[in-house]
């Protein structure tokens, strides 16, 4: 295949139309890698072998061995095919391999970074560069010598739990959880204990957690068993990022609060009344003067 085609360098600069692999075989002299990738998979596939499109970036110095055809954002594309022997996806590059002459087949290099995998569906996912308007230059990918540290850093915050709570209620703590390190959070969730409440979790746990994403649990408590007068109980927190929560709260009988409530209501209601009957008792005083 790669001795079938030839890389057109000048359509790089061009609108540069996908041919496909029937098209290129008929244009041979047309290809760039997009073409060398669409035969490639082609062939695969008619022979029984599963393949696929890869694009992403290819770090090249030399434009003439090493051409990258798909935007301004130096993106290149190149196919995977499925070992059945070893279950691996092995990526080889018949483009470079046509335009430098370097066995891209038996051996692969680390000047290929993968940003979107295209199986079933030739177009998308987009790849990182390719949403734009006009021809401009998005991805900046510089290699380097250094490694990168791994970085765990946790944010965590809650809603404070009640200081006051009846035997029939039931209320709920919520807890925000972002990852703001670089690597995936595969740490414990958030646990509880308390004996005089029952706690239940909308999550069992947080993990895995990717970088910089978020999730959000609630914890609904109630009391255990009713009360015949004010009494106390605790609940321990213990969050991800190591704090812990420990709260005493007062538990009082539902027959307190629901008294409370109606004292408050026969107090409003007893306040319209009386009201009602200042304002008659201005209203008719007016009346006798006049």
């Amino acid at each position: 295949m790669t001795r079938t085609l030839s890389y057109d360098y000048d359509k790089i600069n061009s609108d540069n139309k996908r041919l496909g692999a029937e098209a290129v075989l008929n244009n041979p002299s047309q290809a760039v890698c997009m073409e060398f990738t669409d035969l490639f998979v082609g062939i695969a596939r008619q022979k029984g072998l599963y393949a696929r499109e890869i694009e992403g970036y290819g770090f090249s110095d030399d434009p003439k061995l090493r051409p990258l055809s798909l935007t301004s954002d130096v993106l290149h594309s190149w196919p995977e095919y499925f070992a059945e022997q070893a279950k691996l996806w092995i990526p080889v590059d018949p483009t470079w391999e046509n335009t430098s002459g370097i066995d891209y087949f038996s051996s692969f290099d680390l000047n290929h970074i993968t940003l979107a995998i295209h199986g079933k569906d030739q177009n998308y996912p987009l790849p990182a560069g390719t949403y734009k308007v006009g021809n401009s230059r998005d991805v900046n990918i510089n290699p380097t010598s250094s490694l990168s540290k791994d970085r765990l850093s946790l944010s965590v915050t809650n809603t404070p739990l009640k200081k006051v709570v009846n035997d029939a209620e039931t209320n709920v703590v919520k807890i925000d959880i972002e990852n703001k390190g670089n690597i995936y959070y595969w740490g414990k969730g958030v646990s509880v204990t308390s004996s005089e409440f029952v706690v239940t979790s909308s999550k069992s746990g947080v993990a895995p957690l990717p970088p910089y994403a978020k999730t959000t649990v609630l914890l609904r408590y109630r009391v255990k068993n009713k009360v015949a007068s004010r009494s106390s109980g605790e609940i321990n927190i213990l969050l991800p990022d190591g704090r812990s929560i420990s709260e005493q709260i007062s538990i009082i009988p539902f027959y307190y609060t629901l008294a409370v409530n109606m004292s408050i209501a026969l107090g409003i209601c007893a306040f319209i009344i009386l009201a009602l009957l200042y304002f008659k008792k201005r209203r008719n005083s007016v009346k006798s003067h006049n």
